[in-house]
């Protein structure tokens, strides 16, 4: 195992993708994050952090048509770092300009690239 590590820390994943959010949960798992809860909609992701917090979060930036982007603001509103994963590219255009500056990374997302990010964001 590398020196990597999520001991402890909260992960909130919003993607509509089952199969990608299970890997994202199992490689969270492995690197000792706990994941919170897996969202696929914005109305659930609101509703499962009510329920459980999270001390960051990864967000797809399409859930099934619709944006990420009203949970994202509201994730910076209540000082939750987040990042974004994407299948779209690094079209500036996907996100609001005052979104742009918030990690993202693509899909197929590398373990340990996301893993990285995310303690570097828990830190903060």
């Amino acid at each position: 195992m590398t020196a990597l590590s999520l001991r402890g820390v909260r992960v909130l994943i919003v993607e509509d993708n089952y199969v990608l959010a299970d890997a994202m949960r199992s490689l969270l798992a492995r690197y000792e994050g706990v994941v919170t809860a897996v969202a696929a909609t914005v109305p659930q992701a609101v509703a499962a952090l009510a329920e459980s917090g999270a001390d960051v979060a990864v967000l797809d930036v399409n859930l099934a048509g619709a944006s990420v982007v009203p949970f994202a603001e509201r994730l910076r509103v209540d000082d939750i770092p987040f990042l974004f994963v994407t299948g779209y590219g690094d079209d500036p255009e996907l996100l609001p300009e005052h979104l742009r500056d918030h990690p993202r990374l693509e899909k197929p997302v590398e373990a340990e690239q996301l893993v990285g990010v995310l303690a570097s964001l828990a830190r903060r």
